[in-house]
This record gives structure tokens, C-alpha cells and sequence, in this order.
């Protein structure tokens, strides 16, 4: 998946892999940094303020659709059928790694770029259970269908995650009714975009904080998604 990525986004493989001080940066072009990170945000930290003091950074942060999964038997290397997961991922998700970064989003150099991609999946069956399931080893994600992206480069274009479907003033339950997401993921993608300044925090009735918005989505200010892209797996990626 993070080489298809690479591919995907700049297939000059000459811009891959460049050092810029001492760290590699997985492109490097004319439009600045391009780090793909699929979890553990918090690892680039270091990296990213040595980056963006001189560099646009844009953090690529695919997001699982739709995975399928298929488990490999170690001894006879038979592949099962595959399964589709329940989870979907939605562009929410994207907040519980933003959070580890959360002081770093207002800078003007830092893009964030979330993507929405169907997997493949092939586990091996090595784990502790009885059925070899639970611990065991991811082998291979293989990209089978880009959805659509999504560039975040300013306060305006986080207000493009605030549902228009809200009133005035809403709780976090709100926000997660009308984004169609979890209670979790609302609470955290709040806590990001009040420290943007994009929400505000207005009362508290119990236990609820009440928001509003700050910012008023305005729509000529936010930019359409690409088109969506298919991509069919070749041998080399």
C-alpha cells in the first residue's frame, strides 16, 4: 500500500526516497514533501519540525474503504476466499492520528491529505488462537480502488468536516449523529478543530460541551475532491 501510494502520487520513482538533512522524505518535487504514514502519526514528529520550517509537508493518510481479507496457511500456502471486514473508515477517522499532531496543524507549511482506498488484505494464519486469527501477521494490502481524496491546507478547509446538517449550537453526540461516525471520533475531531479555531466552545449542559462555529463555511472558499481513480494491481507495485 505505501508503495502503490508513492506511485500514485508522483511516479517518477527519481523524486522517492530523498534525503533532506538526516531523514529520507518519501517524495520530494516541485510541489514540496510528501510523507505517507498509515498509522502512528506521533513518529513524525521529530521529522516534521526539522521539515517544516523550509518545506511545504503534505501527510498522506489513507484511509480503508472496504478491506477484503484473505488468510494464507503457512504450510500448505493455500489463500482462503475472501472476506469483507465490517469496518469502514470515513474521513473522521483520520483525527485520532491528527491528534498526536495536534499542535503542528496551524502551520501554514502543513497539508494534511486524507485518502479513502478499498484493500486487499492477506494475513497469515500464525497467531495464539485456536483458529490462528487473533496475533497474527499482516503479510501484504494491496490497493484495489482509490475512492477520492481530500487536501486540507487551511482553517477553511477543515470546516469542509463540519456537517451542514448541524444547528447553531450542538454537542459532540450531535456531531456524530449528523457525520455519521463515532462518539470517539467526534469527540476528537472536535478537540482538533476548536484548537484551530474552526469551533468554539460556547456552554456545557451535564456532561456535554456545547459548540458553534467559528469559521463560516463559505462554499466558494472550499475546493471539489478529485474524481475518483481504479486501479487494478500489476506485478512491480
Amino acid at each position: 500500500m505505501h508503495a502503490f501510494l508513492k506511485n500514485y502520487i508522483d511516479s517518477n520513482k527519481n523524486n522517492h526516497e530523498v534525503k533532506i538533512g538526516p531523514y529520507y522524505v518519501d517524495i520530494l518535487n516541485e510541489e514540496g514533501v510528501y510523507e505517507i504514514q498509515t498509522k502512528q502519526l506521533f513518529r513524525l514528529r521529530k521529522k516534521l519540525h526539522v521539515l517544516l520550517p523550509e518545506h511545504v509537508v503534505t501527510i498522506v493518510l489513507p484511509l480503508i474503504k472496504t478491506k477484503t481479507i484473505y488468510w494464507i496457511d503457512t504450510t500448505s500456502n493455500e489463500v482462503s476466499k475472501g472476506r469483507k471486514s465490517p469496518k469502514k473508515c470515513t474521513w473522521y477517522d483520520v483525527f485520532s492520528e491528527l491528534y498526536a499532531i495536534k499542535d503542528l496543524l496551524d502551520n501554514s507549511n502543513m497539508k494534511i491529505m486524507p485518502i479513502l482506498l478499498d484493500v486487499d488484505e492477506y494475513r497469515l494464519l500464525n497467531g495464539w488462537s485456536y483458529d490462528k486469527k487473533k496475533g497474527s501477521t499482516c503479510h501484504d494490502r494491496i490497493v484495489t480502488n482509490v475512492h477520492e481524496s481530500m487536501m486540507i491546507a487551511s482553517k477553511e478547509d477543515y470546516c469542509k468536516l463540519v456537517p451542514d446538517s448541524l444547528a447553531e449550537d450542538f454537542s459532540s453526540k450531535d456531531f456524530a449523529k449528523e457525520a455519521h461516525t463515532s462518539i470517539k471520533n467526534a469527540r476528537l475531531t472536535l478537540n482538533i478543530l476548536r484548537h484551530l479555531g474552526v469551533v468554539k466552545q460556547i456552554s456545557k449542559k451535564g456532561n456535554l460541551l456545547i459548540y458553534n462555529r467559528s469559521i463560516q463555511k463559505r462554499r466558494k472558499d472550499i475546493p471539489s475532491t478529485p474524481n475518483s481513480h481504479m486501479y487494478k494491481h500489476t506485478t512491480g507495485y
